[in-house]
């Protein structure tokens, strides 16, 4: 898949959340009722850090309606 011109490897997806990944660094989709996450990450934090903190909040958002 392609981002903003830079080409990165679906790692895993499900009908909510969408991870993809070029060397260290990588991006994390996340879909709410309202609006999509995007969270890009460089090879200073680790992936599954990144997945979490953005599944944290996009819970909240679903759970506020957003």
């Amino acid at each position: 898949m392609v981002i903003a011109g830079v080409k990165y490897m679906f790692v895993r997806g499900d009908a909510g959340e969408l991870y993809a990944k070029k060397g260290n660094e990588g991006v994390v989709f996340f879909k709410c009722n309202t609006c999509i996450l995007v969270a890009y990450h460089s090879d200073k934090i680790q992936p599954g850090q990144c997945s979490a903190t953005v599944a944290k909040l996009g819970d909240f958002l679903k759970e506020s309606s957003i």
